[in-house]
């Protein structure tokens, strides 16, 4: 029997041992440990103490979400994705410690750090009040990270274990998601979605940088864990309380954050629950579709929801003009926000989602970060093609409820982003959200791809067996 693991003995010997050891106990403990021994050498004690708490609360947390259909590949997921991401941490900030830079890259995060500085030195009354404008009061994520500035020191490496705590979860989630919720599509495919939501190079890196991306993706995945609770309750199953609960928390998260974020999920929701209704009796189904239909007309009947409605293209449009000024590269220049209407959005959609997933094209590259940039996009492609061949193959296979649910999702939130976004680079950071999605579609097909493989070996191992069987002793 195989034992459980990232590898089974199929795999080859020096990858399974490579994989095993990464996800040991004794690997996550040396990282963290190396990591706080570096800190406290230089100079940050206080913060050293703090992620090393941290590290153990994200660990608890972590614990509480795993997979129950497949708890030793759960635990052992879990311990790899906390001792990978303080791993990148550390040897990020180390390189650029060494070439005298500081532990920021972006100036978005040095706009969470800034912020969260004088929100804690105000909470502390060693400081003036923040300004009630500024665009960072509005995110929950520069208030947590507030809290840690308070408690571990005014200094990034405190901060960076909440986006490395958010991060660590992602992969846990999706291989919950996939293996407790997702049912018959096996348990190869739910660990190989969590491997490649870990591994996944934007992803992590987003998750080891003092940015917001990590928990958006985290409570999408939630809200998506709360959706499936419901559709279980529909179908008078029992649901986890847990996945109820992190649904609620998810949009919670979401409303105080960025509530478009819950458009393509909303999305998502009515058409995994028109799928549910499907099975349902006739009289569910009519239920079903009533409800959807008279939430639908009942919102423009609300005065303040048809006025932001009637609002919305004039919206889009300014932010999509602020996010192209001082931009390396961005949308196509648009006339007057006054001026622009629900035609002027869709018009905008097909350069949007230029933007959003090819941009920056081969001949934009002229630095580094447009080379990064131009690798993601391949990179992205290449994810896209696989999930959609396991979607297709899923759908053919009638496992259309969490396909609907999954690709809904990821279709939408491209198409939000479209009309939203002006920046390739903040367009290129938000769109990660939907990656964790496209690695549960690509796992399904390649889980199919790695059991067919593995046939064709037990074969190819039994016809040798028999043209050269071995002498009795």
């Amino acid at each position: 029997m195989d034992k459980p693991g990232f590898v089974t003995a199929s795999h080859t010997h020096r990858f399974g041992t490579l994989a095993n050891w990464v996800s040991s106990t004794q690997f996550c403990i040396a990282v963290i440990a190396g990591f706080t021994v570096v800190m406290v050498v230089s100079g940050y004690g206080r913060a050293a103490a703090f992620d090393l708490a941290m590290a153990g609360v994200t660990f608890a947390i972590g614990a509480t979400l795993r997979s129950s259909a497949d708890l030793a590949f759960a635990r052992r997921l879990l311990i790899a994705s906390l001792a990978l991401h303080w791993l990148v941490v550390g040897s990020l900030h180390v390189v650029l410690a060494v070439r005298g830079h500081a532990p920021l890259l972006t100036p978005d995060e040095n706009g969470y750090s800034r912020f969260a500085i004088e929100q804690s030195r105000e909470w502390l009354g060693t400081g003036p009040p923040v300004r009630a404008m500024d665009l960072y009061v509005q995110e929950p994520f520069s208030q947590l990270l507030a809290g840690a500035y308070t408690v571990g020191g005014y200094t990034p490496f405190a901060g960076l274990a909440i986006p490395v705590a958010f991060g660590t979860w992602i992969s846990v989630a999706v291989h919950r998601l996939t293996a407790d919720h997702f049912s018959g599509w096996g348990v190869q495919a739910a660990r190989i979605a969590g491997v490649i939501a870990l591994i996944y190079p934007t992803t992590l890196m987003w998750s080891c940088m003092l940015l917001k991306d990590s928990t958006l993706t985290f409570a999408n995945l939630a809200v998506l864990l709360g959706v499936v609770g419901v559709t279980a309750l529909m179908r008078r199953e029992r649901a986890p309380v847990r996945d109820l609960a992190l649904g609620a928390a998810g949009i919670a998260w979401l409303s105080t954050n960025r509530a478009a974020q819950l458009i393509p999920l909303a999305l998502g929701t009515a058409l995994a629950v028109i799928a549910v209704s499907l099975r349902l009796s006739l009289r569910a189904r009519l239920v079903v579709s009533v409800v959807i239909a008279c939430g639908v007309l009942a919102v423009p009947l609300v005065p303040a929801v048809r006025h932001k409605f009637d609002r919305l293209p004039q919206t889009l449009a300014a932010h999509r003009a602020l996010a192209r000024e001082n931009a390396r590269t961005a949308g196509p220049r648009e006339g007057p926000s006054s001026g622009a209407s629900w035609a002027t959005t869709i018009e905008h959609v097909p350069d949007g989602s230029a933007l959003v997933l090819l941009r920056p094209y081969p001949t934009e590259i002229r630095n580094f970060a447009e080379l990064g940039g131009a690798a993601g996009n391949l990179l992205n492609l290449i994810l896209c093609v696989v999930a959609a061949i396991g979607a297709l193959r899923a759908w053919h296979e009638g496992r259309r409820s969490e396909i609907l649910l999954l690709a809904g999702s990821v279709v939408s939130l491209w198409l939000l982003l479209a009309i939203t976004e002006g920046n390739v680079g903040t367009a290129w950071r938000h769109r990660d959200v939907a990656t964790p999605l496209l690695a549960c579609l690509a796992a399904y097909a390649a889980a199919a791809r790695y059991d067919l493989l593995r046939g064709l070996a037990h074969r190819r191992t039994l016809r040798r067996r028999i043209s050269d069987p071995q002498p009795a002793p």
